[in-house]
């Protein structure tokens, strides 16, 4: 049932063309207390079409830290823009040391879907 779910909504998420919503969805994230307040903050490099992230970086005033496949892990590495490479996937993984999750105060990730609740 999870599969069909996952597969339904990317089909949805896949036909809605963004006209800005990503932005939207980013001056929101933007606008909230517990953004404000986080100085280390991991997110991701959008693939398909996953909400783009990419605004984010431009924000110097935090810290940025990737998530970086390492065999059957993942870790969380600093990330720092000429030191990143593209993965078999395609996705863009920094190169810098692991660091402790626990030093990260804000976590974003991609998600297929969300209820009226967020959830």
């Amino acid at each position: 049932m999870k599969k069909e779910l996952r597969k339904s909504a990317k089909e949805i998420r896949n036909s809605i063309v963004d006209n800005g919503l990503s932005k939207k969805i980013m001056e929101n994230l933007f606008s909230t207390d517990f953004y404000k307040k986080s100085k280390n903050i991991m997110c991701y490099f959008p693939i398909g079409k996953e909400v783009s992230t990419l605004e984010c970086f431009d924000d110097s005033s935090k810290k940025w830290f990737l998530p970086r496949i390492c065999g059957e892990d993942m870790i969380v590495c600093e990330y720092q823009k000429d030191n990143c490479f593209v993965n078999k996937y395609g996705i863009i993984e920094p190169l810098t040391p692991s660091v402790d999750l626990k030093a990260i105060d804000l976590i974003i990730i991609p998600s297929i879907c969300v209820d009226k609740n967020g959830y």
